[in-house]
C-alpha cells in the first residue's frame, strides 16, 4: 500500500492497483508500506528515473547521533559508516515501511521523476509486479541565485561626463514559486497564476567618477546599490 503523502493529519494507506500504468503520485510526505505476506515469497526492487536515466533505490550509508555533532566532525571528517540495504531489510521484515522523506536525503530525486517499485515472485520470476510513481514537490519552491552585470557604458543624462565608467557587479535573486499537481486539473486561470514566479533581486555596482581633488580631477571608485522586485 502507498500513502499520497499530506503535511498535517493522519496517514491515508491505500491500495496500488491504481499504479500499474498510470503513476500515482507521492509528495516528500508519503511513504509505502509493504504487508509481511511478501517476505521470503517476493523479491523488492525501487528505483527513480532522473535526467533520463534509471538509478536504483536501496543502499543507504547509516548515519548515527555522534556523527552529526561538532567534535565528530573536527577529529574525524571521514567515518567509516555502516552500508545498509533498505529493500533487503523490508524483504526480511525488519522494516515494513518506506518513507520518501528519508529517501530524498540519500538520492537526488526531483519534481516529475517517476518511482518505480518491482515485486519479483522468488520460485517463479516471471510474477513480476511493476507499480509506477511520479515525485511531486507540494509548498513554496524557492530558487536562489547570483547574477553576474556587465553594464553598458552609456549614461543619460550624464552632465561634464562625470560618470567615465561602469565595472561588473553581481545580484543575488531570490525567487518563489510552486509546482502543479500531476493529478489535478488545471484550467487555463489556473495555470496563468501557477506560472508566475514572483522575485527578489538585491546587488551592488562599482561606477568610476571624475572627482574634483586639490584644484584636479581624479577618477574614484563609488559603488551604488540596487534592489527590486517583480514577477
Amino acid at each position: 500500500m502507498y500513502d499520497r503523502g499530506a503535511k498535517n493529519g493522519p496517514r491515508q494507506f491505500q491500495p496500488l492497483a491504481a499504479c500499474i500504468e498510470k503513476p500515482c503520485v507521492v509528495t516528500q510526505y508519503g511513504a509505502w508500506r509493504f504487508a509481511t505476506e511478501l517476505h521470503g515469497h517476493w523479491r523488492i526492487d525501487m528505483g527513480y528515473i532522473h535526467e533520463g536515466a534509471h538509478r536504483p533505490i536501496g543502499l543507504f550509508q547509516q548515519s548515527t547521533t555522534l556523527e552529526q555533532k561538532l567534535g565528530e566532525r573536527l577529529l574525524n571528517r571521514y567515518p567509516n559508516r555502516t552500508i545498509v540495504n533498505l529493500v533487503r531489510l523490508v524483504e526480511t521484515g525488519a522494516v515494513t515501511t518506506i518513507y520518501m522523506y528519508g529517501i530524498l536525503l540519500q538520492y537526488d530525486i526531483r519534481e516529475g521523476d517517476p518511482v518505480i517499485v518491482t515485486l519479483t515472485h522468488l520460485t517463479d520470476p516471471t510474477r513480476v509486479e511493476e507499480y509506477y510513481f511520479r515525485y511531486h514537490k507540494t509548498g513554496p519552491v524557492p530558487d536562489l541565485d547570483l547574477s553576474l552585470l556587465y553594464p553598458i557604458n552609456i549614461f543619460h543624462p550624464n552632465p561634464g561626463d562625470t560618470i567615465q565608467g561602469a565595472t561588473a557587479g553581481a545580484a543575488f535573486s531570490l525567487s518563489m514559486g510552486s509546482n502543479m499537481d500531476p493529478e489535478r486539473h488545471y484550467g487555463w486561470i489556473r495555470k496563468l497564476v501557477r506560472a508566475v514566479r514572483f522575485n527578489i533581486f538585491l546587488g551592488l555596482l562599482t561606477r568610476k567618477e571624475l572627482t574634483p581633488v586639490g584644484g584636479d580631477l581624479v577618477v574614484k571608485d563609488a559603488v551604488d546599490g540596487f534592489g527590486g522586485a517583480g514577477m
